[in-house]
């Protein structure tokens, strides 16, 4: 008698292991794994979903403080409105040209007017 009590309760603990790895996930659809667990569990397909849903999706995580000092160095392309470095002379996200931000400490490789063609200079510095 003491080993068939046994039996059912290690029988229902394996059962029910989706559920409780949902509840420990904190998962957000909690009560709809426990219903499927509960109501479809007995078959090996119903389990296994519910063990897969519950493992499926991670929890709400909290928002991390975003470096201020990372920012410090960038600012927003005119054309797309996203974030892009100081110093940049292209948009990553766009691909459009831009100028560099005036404060950006720019350190040429090379001469600019000398590695341009004539065609690609304004009228202005003719």
């Amino acid at each position: 008698m003491e080993f068939l009590i046994i039996l059912t309760i290690f029988t229902l603990l394996i059962y029910f292991i989706p559920s409780m790895v949902a509840n420990s996930r904190q998962h957000k659809n909690l009560q709809s794994i426990i219903v499927l667990n509960l109501f479809l569990g007995w078959t090996l397909v119903g389990w296994v979903v519910s063990l897969v849903w519950a493992y499926s999706d991670t929890p709400a995580k909290e928002a991390v403080p975003i470096a201020t000092a990372a920012l410090d160095d960038m600012r927003v392309c005119p054309y797309c409105a996203e974030p892009i470095r100081a110093a940049a002379i292209k948009c990553k996200h766009c691909g459009s040209d831009v100028s560099p931000a005036p404060e950006a400490d720019i350190t040429p490789v090379i001469d600019a007017e000398e590695s341009l063609p004539p065609i690609a200079m304004s009228r202005n510095d003719e």
